[in-house]
């Protein structure tokens, strides 16, 4: 009689620990301990790269997408004049200029370079016809500035107190800093000239007027047209240590 209660309580122990053996197999988190798992996400973003030109009044543009080639003149005449030309076009007896902002909107250093400043300067000595006179009285001026010019005055006006654009844009171009700020006001800029003027006579003994005034006059029955689209901007992002 005690064997057989013994062989009873053996198979029922043993039923319980296989029943607990199965639990633990199929039910692991009623005796494991708290338990979290949780995922953290990386995420680099990329620097800013915009050095742009601000042409006038419009919005800053970034190189590569403003054509050079449409400038806006401010054209101004000579005191001494009375007859202006049509509006937006030059004549004998006029000066004006066009304004070009370079300004480094990228989050990196950048360094720019500009080509082109010598055909443009040329140019009064270059077009035919003009290319055969000692002084055609057609002049061009690329000049640079760190501060806007508000109110220059004259030709000359334009060429005082700024620096020659080479002596800025060397062949190894000219250092502008990262912008500090998202407003273009804040950026590191340079300002660009591209100036000129025609004058209405010509006071030297090296050359005859009448000379001068076919000249003048050849460009204006063949509506002539100087093309400043030679002017070539170029930025490509600062090593460490260049100045």
């Amino acid at each position: 009689m005690l064997e057989k209660k013994k062989n009873g309580f053996l198979k029922a122990a043993f039923l319980m620990l296989t029943v607990i053996m199965l639990s633990a197999c199929f039910l692991p988190g009623t005796l494991a301990k708290y338990y979290s798992q949780g995922k953290t996400g990386l995420k680099l973003e990329v620097a800013t790269w915009n050095v742009a030109v601000e042409e006038g009044s419009a919005d800053p543009q970034r190189i590569g997408e403003i054509d050079l080639s449409s400038l806006t003149w401010t054209i101004n005449q000579e005191t001494d004049v009375t007859a202006a030309p049509a509006e937006g076009k030059i004549a004998p007896g006029t000066w004006g200029y066009a304004e070009i902002r370079i300004v480094n909107m990228s989050d990196v250093d950048a360094i720019v370079t500009i080509s082109g400043v010598e055909d443009i300067e040329e140019l009064g000595s270059t077009t035919e016809g003009l290319g055969t006179l000692d002084d055609s009285g057609l002049h061009f001026k690329v000049i640079a500035t760190s501060e806007p010019i508000s109110d220059p005055g004259s030709y000359d006006g334009m060429k005082t107190d700024t620096t020659p654009v080479t002596d800025i844009f060397t062949s190894d171009g000219h250092k502008f800093q990262k912008a500090t700020s998202d407003s273009s006001d804040d950026a590191d800029s340079i300002y660009l000239y591209v100036c000129f003027e025609w004058l209405f006579e010509i006071l030297t003994d090296s050359v005859a007027n009448s000379d001068v005034d076919e000249a003048h006059a050849k460009l204006g029955e063949d509506s002539y047209s100087f093309d400043f689209s030679a002017l070539t901007i170029t930025a490509w992002q600062a090593k460490e240590g260049t100045s």
